[in-house]
């Protein structure tokens, strides 16, 4: 209620004629609107999902790398296969006991621990020359959306890669293996 100017009482404010006044039109609104609101929620939920994913697939890339960095340390009697098998257990062991993301079981790759490419050393430059070698963990998943939408594809692939210098790697020794123990990176 508005108070009127010349002081004889309240009086009602009216709608201006421009803005007529539609019994259930508000209702109308709503209805047009949620829908959109619900596939909004749905989307930021799906979404929300994929990214939980992503990031745990990048953590099991990174603990399987890690492993690889430091497994001869760990276990200087392995030789490099045992590190690889390890480091995919590391990188399962990431995911807790039951091992899967929604509960789906992600695949765990392990390049093997490669001679870096990049590295500028090679046999013959001094104690410190030796060829650097790379462990390189892959992880992939497929992601299945709870809410498929038509006309999208029902799964979504996703996959992490994390790739870490070995630090220490007792089995090297230059007058037998010039590579560094790594294996060379192929074509």
């Amino acid at each position: 209620m508005v108070l009127s100017s010349e002081g004889t009482g309240p009086r009602v404010a009216r709608r201006p004629p421009s803005l007529p006044y539609h019994p259930g039109q508000a209702l109308v609104e709503l209805a047009v609107i949620a829908g959109f609101l619900l596939l909004l929620i749905l989307a930021l939920f799906e979404f929300g999902r994929a990214f939980t994913a992503w990031v745990q697939l990048g953590n099991m890339a990174r603990a399987g790398a890690q492993y690889g960095s430091m497994g001869a340390f760990l276990s200087p009697s392995d030789d490099v296969d045992a590190i690889e098998q390890k480091m995919i257990t590391a990188a399962m062991d990431e995911l807790g006991s039951d091992h899967t993301i929604w509960g789906e079981q992600p695949v765990v790759t392990v390049s093997s621990i490669l001679k870096d490419p990049d590295s500028k050393a090679e046999p013959g430059m001094g104690t410190e020359a030796m060829p650097e070698c790379i462990a390189i963990v892959r992880v992939e998943y497929e992601f299945h959306p709870i809410f498929p939408v038509p006309g999208l594809p029902d799964s979504v692939r996703l996959s992490r890669t994390a790739q870490m210098r070995v630090q220490f790697r007792p089995w090297y020794d230059p007058t037998v293996d010039p590579a560094g123990g790594c294996k060379d990176v192929g074509p």
